[in-house]
């Protein structure tokens, strides 16, 4: 994986297009000025300082108070649980909303016999799959 594959991983992942430049390029320079990390980053210098913040206050990578600073990332697996949780959250989040959303208006839902349309297989083996029974007596009955 080179460089902009990682970048774009990262980015997939969450953070911003500045926060994976800059820790992509700590983890190649293993430290570094921002004047370093700007260089291998492409992102200017000013941003660095902000980019490096962001990824402090996220777990992501530890601040040398020196003149001038030094930025290190922390390690891989440290960094992989911190998305985990991150990942985690939101996902638990979403869900319970989606939850509360779908108790909030299952009775007029249940109560409505539209016809629907159902493509894709995978869709089609797990409908067909949850109603075996159904699928079996409608068959017999034809």
């Amino acid at each position: 994986m080179d460089n902009s594959e990682a970048i774009d991983a990262l980015i997939e992942l969450g953070l911003s297009t500045y926060e994976a430049r800059v820790f992509t390029a700590l983890i190649e320079l293993g430290e570094g000025t921002a004047r370093e990390v700007a260089k291998t980053s492409d992102v200017p210098r000013s941003q660095v300082y902000t980019t490096a913040k962001e990824l402090q206050s996220r777990g992501f990578i530890s601040v040398q108070r020196a003149n001038p600073q030094v930025f290190q990332p922390i390690s891989l697996s440290e960094v992989e649980s911190q998305l985990s949780r991150e990942f985690e959250s939101k996902r638990d989040t979403a869900f319970d909303r989606l939850e509360t959303l779908e108790r909030q208006t299952a009775p007029s839902a249940e109560q409505s016999e539209d016809v629907w349309t159902i493509t894709g297989t995978p869709a089609i083996t797990r409908l067909l799959s949850s109603h075996p029974r159904r699928s079996d007596e409608e068959g017999r009955r034809r």
